[in-house]
């Protein structure tokens, strides 16, 4: 984001040009930018918006529109919860709120989220609030978690209560009596007056099928350490042997401390229900066994409808492993929709809502966008009408659909240029209809002249207002993907701004509104003479199966106009039309009625190993080869009747063996009206045709190719680790161990192999200063970001710390750096400005210091000793004003001015008062300072007096003028006054040496 806001352009907001923005606002920004959390600010009224990283992942589809905004356009879903907001922090007000729900469009639809949201004022040169810096923390996850938690404490409170004649029980935990009526008692083959008086739980479990108990006593004590609902079921053995199921269903009740002190629960008798269990045992496995291993999805949901029996959401009850994979929802059984799919269309909950209510099946293909896939979907009502459960068979035709929607756009092509011969008109046709399928916002046909390195675009199709390319283009001009090109590779750009071939001059593809390119060169006998382009105004990753389909569509733009040009050619020699079919690369011929070759072009050659030029006459069956011929022979006689028309074979030839080829047949028609004849243009597109069969295999390939990808997050520059507190020798929690560290950990820490090593082990003196910080953000789950020295190697870190949910795991993760070198630069930097400042009072003369907007803000003891001001009383942009003659002022800010603009050496003359009133003439100069950047940081500068120098040099001229009037009398007079003169008179020559002295010197 640094880069961003720096190339962003200020001026149109009212924050004006970044070399405008105050220094208490570019100190806020660059902290910003550091941190790795989600942080804002909104300056001044109208909450200018500038944010870091962090934020522009947490903004979603706002991002990077959103930079630079005021905070009412930005957000207007919660345009004055902001506005409240800044009144508050530019009062000076300081809160922070926890779980703050709000309403956010940031994928497209409104949502609901939770928040931790801090607020602090951020103040100004002045000291007073200029702007608001907040602190974003999503808590949306764990929100949704604790209400799942409080349903389900809910529902177990609600069984507990029902009664309905289930014996019920109460376990004191710490006196181990558990308290029961009588029907529990019965049921488990105790007193009823021993359990109503309070029985030790071993009476209730002896009555337990030895099978069983040792279970059901594993899941008591896991109850009483984890505090999750007690669900059992289990056999009782009855006094006349019989044998009882039961269902067992508790709850902990806790004490402040969060100890176990009570165990209270209901238990059903299940024996019946256990009985048809086993009865549809068999049934069930056969399900279950269909259920698991089908190939289609499918999946059981429970409808939810509102008070006007509208639907609203659904609950997945149960699905199977192949819903999981089309769908990508994990673990989704007993979830609603809504919960783990927000955004779902409507339409959805509607054909699924009907089929609940009136039962009856339907059959349909639709998209879900939410997971960028088509279904074919079948639903049926089952169950009682009242559950309103429905269920669905569907499949995943996502690859059929784009495959189907690919195909019709080639058809759509064939039929729209079938009758038109202009070529320009034939690449506008093609581009029209690549565009529409692609939903690109601008394709065009070029053509390209590799020698110059240049593209004429004669005509391009846009959408959305997208300015036109037409015309000739340097494709240097744009980056140095020409190469991909040149050698026939097509130029796939998912961001200008981001890829190596355009990152560096990015502006001349943006200034048309491209921020992503697909760019598919066509070559003919080896060199690349055209191409098509594809623009995105967004970033977009292109797809194989898209890069094969816009392939597939420049060879067919182009060999389309290559027909037509040999359509227009058949009425010229046949030795212009054997030229022109040379130059393509296809096959292109010419078939009589007898179906003997009338000409062939020179592809012939390579494909058959003949001289195309021996061919006239020969049987199309005998050149081909009879396998070739039984598929083609058929093909062909429909062009023989008059059929133009364009089809794809896999064929067998006897030199290059089998290929994929599409085939053209146009009947050529004499004076009559009858066929005398057709054109036929073979092409081998066999790797467009592997390309299309393994476009599924790819995509698997790509989701491996993911999840590869988050692999590299251990190449991540900064050092990061989680540790996990344990309790040792000092106390609980009195240290900690590395249970995971990246592989920057080492080379920011100087400490290798740290994963299972213990602090106190690694640091020793030192160990209890870190306990305490990262014990500080375990206990209180507050994050924290601070700079240390790590004394056990001497190198000074800049860290962040945050707990590791939830609390129970005992966890903190660390990501920090290395500044050891940045804080040796700072000392460095110190130790230079205390020398300066040492050398600037040692001085005689005045010394002075600006910053780069022209605010003076230090100066040395001797302007104050001679101004007779206060420390303080000069600084600010005008505050030297008050000490500068009236008459030299303006011609003194003017010079000043135009350096602070230029950033050249400011250099002049003027008077400056004195404590006494006094005025004393001043040379006056300043020099910038740089950084490394080459940007002026600052400028320093110095007053020399010079007002006895300029005295003299008036008295000077003074005497000069009165000796020129003496030497504008006679010789005589002059040598005269020469001898005679009191005063001590010399001349010299003009490199200043004497050349002769009066007498008078000889009187003195």
């Amino acid at each position: 984001m640094a880069g961003r806001i720096r190339a962003f352009d200020w001026s149109r907001t009212p924050l004006g040009p970044l070399a405008d923005w105050p220094q208490s606002l570019r100190t806020a920004v660059g902290l910003l930018v550091a941190a790795p959390n989600p942080m804002v600010i909104m300056w001044g009224q109208d909450g200018v918006l500038i944010y870091n990283d962090g934020y522009a992942r947490f903004a979603g589809r706002r991002h990077p529109e959103l930079l630079g905004m005021k905070a009412r356009e930005g957000w207007p879903e919660i345009a004055d919860f902001n506005a409240s907001n800044i009144r508050r922090g530019l009062a000076a007000e300081a809160w922070s709120l926890r779980d703050q729900q709000l309403t956010l469009d940031r994928a497209g639809a409104p949502e609901p989220v939770w928040l931790d949201l801090d607020y602090a004022p951020v103040p100004d040169e002045s000291g007073k609030p200029a702007g608001l810096m907040v602190f974003v923390t999503e808590t949306t996850e764990r929100v949704a978690a604790e209400r799942r938690q409080a349903e389900t404490n809910e529902r177990l409170e609600i069984a507990l209560s029902a009664g309905r004649g289930v014996g019920t029980w109460d376990w004191d935990v710490a006196t181990d009596r558990v308290v029961a009526d009588a029907r529990f008692a019965e049921i488990y083959g105790v007193d009823p007056a021993l359990a109503r008086d309070g029985a030790p739980i071993s009476e209730f479990f002896a009555a337990m099928h030895p099978d069983d108990a040792g279970r059901v006593g594993e899941e008591v004590a896991r109850t009483l350490k984890t505090h999750e609902p007690f669900r059992s079921e289990y056999r009782l053995v009855q006094p006349d042997g019989g044998i009882r199921w039961v269902a067992a269903e508790g709850r902990i009740i806790s004490d402040d401390t969060g100890k176990a002190i009570r165990f209270p629960g209901v238990t059903f008798d299940i024996t019946e229900r256990r009985e048809t269990d086993a009865a549809l045992a068999e049934t069930g496995t056969r399900y279950h066994t269909l259920f698991g291993s089908i190939t289609s999805g499918f999946c059981i949901i429970q409808m939810k409808f509102d008070e006007a029996m509208r639907p609203v959401d659904y609950m997945i009850v149960e699905g199977n492993p192949a819903f999981e994979d089309m769908t990508g929802l994990r673990d989704a059984n007993g979830k609603w929709v809504s919960e783990i799919a927000p955004g779902l269309e409507q339409h959805w909950f509607d054909l699924y809502g009907r089929v609940a209510l009136t039962g009856e099946p339907v059959r349909f293909e639709n998209p879900a966008d939410i997971f960028g896939r088509w279904y074919d979907v079948e639903a049926l009502r089952i169950g009682d009408p009242d559950a309103h459960r429905v269920a669905i068979l569907f499949n995943n035709i996502t690859g059929r659909k784009l495959f189907e929607a690919r195909q019709a756009a080639l058809i759509e092509l064939d039929d729209a240029i079938a009758s038109i011969t202009d070529a320009s008109e034939i690449g506008f046709i093609a581009a029209r209809i690549l565009g529409e399928t692609l939903k690109a916002s601008r394709v065009g046909y070029g053509i390209i002249d590799a020698d110059s390195e240049t593209i004429v675009i004669e005509r391009d199709w846009t959408r959305d207002g997208a300015p036109s390319v037409a015309g000739v283009h340097s494709f240097r001009t744009y980056g140095s993907y020409v190469s991909d090109i040149i050698a026939g590779e097509p130029a796939v750009i998912t961001d200008v701004e981001t890829d190596p071939r355009t990152r560096d001059a990015p502006d001349a593809l943006l200034a048309y509104g491209i921020r992503a390119l697909l760019d598919v060169p066509v070559a003919e006998n080896g060199r690349v003479v055209a191409q098509i382009l594809v623009h995105a105004s967004e970033p977009r990753a292109w797809t194989d199966g898209e890069i094969t389909f816009v392939r597939s569509f420049a060879e067919r733009t182009r060999a389309a106009m290559a027909r037509r040009a040999a359509e227009q050619a058949s009425s010229q020699t046949a030795e212009e039309l054997q030229r022109l079919a040379d130059s393509l690369p296809l096959l292109v011929s010419f078939v009589g009625t007898d179906l003997r070759y009338a000409f062939a072009n020179k592809a012939y050659a390579d494909w058959f190993d003949v001289d195309p030029r021996g061919l006239k006459g020969q049987r199309v069956q005998d050149v081909v080869g009879d396998a070739a011929w039984s598929v083609m022979g058929p093909v062909v006689r429909r062009a023989l009747g008059g059929e133009s028309f364009v089809s794809e074979q896999t064929v067998v030839y006897p030199r290059v063996g089998e290929r994929h080829v599409r085939s053209e047949f146009v009947p050529r028609f004499d004076a009559d009206g009858q066929v005398d004849g057709y054109y036929a243009m073979v092409q081998d597109i066999s790797a467009e045709h592997a390309n299309q069969l393994a476009l599924i295999r790819s995509e698997a390939e790509l989701r491996d190719s993911e999840a590869r990808y988050r692999t590299l997050f251990d190449t991540m520059d900064e050092g990061f680790c989680i540790i996990e507190f344990f309790d040792g020798p000092h106390g609980p929690l009195s240290d900690y161990v590395h249970v995971e560290a990246n592989a920057a950990y080492a080379e920011n820490a100087g400490i290798p192999n740290v994963v299972g090593q213990k602090l106190r082990e690694m640091v020793g003196a030192e160990a209890q200063e870190w306990v305490d910080l990262y014990g500080e953000v375990l206990r209180t789950g507050r994050p924290i970001r601070f700079e240390k020295e790590l004394e056990e190697t001497g190198r000074w870190l800049e860290l962040a710390a945050f707990r590791v949910e939830p609390p129970s795991r005992k966890q903190v993760a660390v990501l920090f750096k290395d500044l050891t070198e940045r804080r040796r630069a700072e000392v460095a930097l110190r130790t230079s400005e205390a020398q300066f400042r040492a050398f600037s009072e040692a001085v005689p003369n005045h010394v002075w210091a600006s910053r780069p907007n022209g605010d003076l803000y230090w100066f040395n003891n001797q302007v104050y000793a001679y101004t007779g001001l206060a420390e303080g009383g000069l600084d600010g942009p005008n505050g030297w004003a008050a000490i500068v003659h009236p008459e030299d002022l303006a011609d003194a800010a003017q010079a000043w001015a135009r350096a602070l603009k230029t950033g050249e050496l400011y250099q002049t003359e003027f008077r400056i008062r004195r404590a006494d009133g006094a005025w004393r003439w001043f040379v006056v100069r300043a020099e910038p300072v740089r950084g490394a950047d080459g940007e002026v940081t600052g400028w320093v500068g110095a007053n020399i007096d010079i007002d006895d120098i300029r005295r003299q040099a008036a008295e000077l001229e003074e005497v000069n003028g009165q000796l020129e009037i003496l030497l504008a009398g006679s010789k005589a007079e002059r040598d005269r006054l020469w001898t005679l003169s009191e005063d001590m008179l010399a001349r010299a020559d003009y490199a200043g040496g004497l050349v002769a002295v009066n007498p008078a010197w000889t009187r003195t």
